[in-house]
């Protein structure tokens, strides 16, 4: 383990032993305290000045495209950031964003989706449908990945099952630690719970219940697992061992295999949750991966 991994889980194990567990009395305060800042959305000074960042908006929602500059970029990506379903982008996101803008000399399309209980996933999923589409409908089918991570890569999974139901798809779909069910209902979370650093499934599935609204949980626009897989594009996810949403890779393969869909995934052996974008050495090989994948 790197020094680097070392001091993020002493500082998460710290703070949780100072907050108390994330349960929903916790979780509505963080809303709460969140909701009354002024949301910072764009990327960091430093990331801004090493990309080609522009804001603009779709359909009301703030969306950031972003890319090398100087460069021509032939591979595009559709990303949808993690946070609960009720918590901005963070600067976290943007290094990583960064990162592989540069890397794989690729165009990030960054929308900055209305978060919950404001909106809901009735409404969410269908918008992100729409925004993806238009860069299907752009760039080409060979030239788009969706990715997200967390609550961003649950979302990426159930806006690629609307494409699906639209007769479109991008080329590939990169899931980094996706929530894949709000619910949690794997009783293997339990078990994996006190190995996970920076997750407690009692606040999350209060934050699940804020995204689905009037729709049922296990409504697919709001836990993917339970939708149908068939006419998806290759999917590809990273996941560390210790995150409680390592609990639903055995179902979602066993979906994807019972439906006909391709899915790799990838395991970080005890390694926590969205580890590909956090800034330690264990992610490289995860980062590198990212690349060629956007670039194949």
């Amino acid at each position: 383990m790197s020094w680097q991994l070392r001091a993020i889980e002493v500082g998460a194990r710290l703070l949780r032993k100072t907050t108390g567990p994330e349960g929903p009395e916790r979780m509505q305060k963080q809303i709460d305290k969140a909701r009354a800042k002024t949301p910072r959305t764009a990327p960091p000074g430093v990331i801004a000045r090493a990309l080609d960042v522009q804001a603009g908006t779709v359909d009301g929602i703030t969306v950031f495209d972003a890319r090398p500059r100087n460069v021509q970029a032939r591979h595009h990506v559709v990303y949808l950031h993690g946070g609960s379903y009720t918590f901005e982008i963070s600067p976290f996101h943007w290094r990583f964003i960064s990162e592989i803008a540069k890397s794989a000399q690729a165009h990030f399309t960054v929308p900055i989706y209305p978060l919950a209980p404001e909106q809901t996933a009735d409404k969410t999923v269908p918008a992100m449908a729409d925004i993806v589409e238009r860069a299907i409908d752009q760039f080409g089918t060979d030239h788009v990945t969706v990715m997200g991570d967390s609550a961003g890569g649950g979302m990426a999974l159930a806006v690629a099952q609307a494409l699906r139901d639209r007769g479109k798809q991008p080329a590939r779909i990169i899931l980094i630690s996706p929530w894949l069910d709000v619910t949690l209902s794997e009783p293997k979370a339990r078990e994996i719970e006190p190995y996970d650093v920076m997750l407690s499934i009692d606040g999350l599935r209060y934050c699940g219940l804020q995204y689905a609204g009037v729709l049922n949980p296990q409504d697919p626009k709001v836990s993917p697992m339970f939708g149908r897989m068939s006419g998806l594009a290759p999917v590809v996810t990273f996941m560390g061992t210790h995150d409680i949403f390592f609990a639903d890779i055995a179902p979602l393969a066993a979906a994807m295999k019972r439906d006909g869909a391709q899915l790799t995934v990838r395991e970080g052996a005890t390694l926590p949750h969205v580890y590909p974008i956090l800034p330690i050495p264990e992610a490289k090989p995860a980062r590198a991966e990212i690349v060629s994948l956007i670039k194949a």
